[in-house]
């Protein structure tokens, strides 16, 4: 019988490797946005800015205008996501 701190391991592994792609395909997929797009998420997403921050550092007029860009952006992800090859 395997030692249960090897078994839980073991299981994890999958789980890794699952969220390991899906990191990798929403990096590739960010490559291919507009650099405005692609900001928008980093910005907020990665970094955690404010909306003034991100609009601020866009050059956008207002904090809801980033907020409706990044909606957008991250609806666009989602579609090349589910469009990417299996």
């Amino acid at each position: 019988m395997m030692p249960r701190h090897l078994a839980a391991n073991t299981t994890a592994i999958p789980d890794r490797v699952a969220r390991s792609e899906v990191r990798a395909a929403l990096e590739a997929c960010l490559q291919r946005l507009p650099q405005r797009e692609r900001d928008v998420v980093l910005l907020r997403s990665y970094a955690g800015e404010s909306w003034a921050s991100v609009a601020a550092s866009l050059g956008l007029p207002s904090a809801e205008a980033a907020r409706k860009l990044h909606a957008r952006t991250r609806g666009r992800l989602a579609q090349m996501l589910r469009e990417r090859p299996a």
